[in-house]
């Protein structure tokens, strides 16, 4: 999953959090043990460096860095504006 910063941070604290509980929606529940399982990838230019979460923190031209990253064996990227 591919995120911006602002994205990144919104999501962040919640997710995890939720995939721990059972008293939210099956729906919730599902998005966000997927959420906390799945690689993240950050662009931004103002984070120092990446958390434990993200695989990579990229500050380089969006668009390069995604045609490098399809180059890579695995599943399809998802981008979260």
């Amino acid at each position: 999953m591919v995120y911006g910063r602002k994205t990144y941070q919104l999501m962040v604290p919640i997710w995890p959090e939720v995939a721990k509980t059972r008293l939210r929606q099956k729906a919730s529940i599902e998005f966000a043990r997927t959420f906390d399982s799945i690689t993240k990838i950050v662009f931004s230019r103002s984070l120092d460096s990446a958390e434990e979460a993200i695989r990579e923190l990229f500050v380089g031209i969006l668009r390069t860095e995604i045609l490098k990253l399809k180059q890579e064996s695995g599943k399809n990227i998802m981008a979260a504006a």
